[in-house]
């Protein structure tokens, strides 16, 4: 009778997760917010006036646009009518708005 060979290949971390794909890094949202925390200290060392009251306002007042615009088109995306032309209608729509 022959005696059962064990195989050399071993695979001792078959379901088990690494650190960086469990928890708040499963998805990308958790890079995204390291990120965004490690761009906020490199530039608030780059420039003093960086993390100032006047410049947080003044960037979230410039974002706005771009956040309306976006969750319209996430909306629009998520329901499964993809639509890719909203940046042209709102580039359209400044235009228009400009000359009146």
């Amino acid at each position: 009778m022959a005696t059962p060979v064990e195989s050399p290949l071993t695979f001792t971390n078959v379901g088990k997760t690494q650190w960086w794909r469990s928890g708040f890094f499963a998805s990308q949202t958790g890079y995204v917010l390291l990120t965004l925390v490690a761009l906020f200290v490199v530039m608030n060392f780059a420039s003093p006036y960086f993390l100032t009251q006047g410049n947080l306002q003044n960037v979230a007042k410039n974002f706005s646009f771009i956040a309306i615009a976006t969750l319209g088109v996430t909306l629009v995306i998520i329901t499964g009518g993809i639509d890719l032309s909203v940046g042209s209608v709102m580039c359209f729509s400044a235009m228009i708005t400009r000359w009146s």
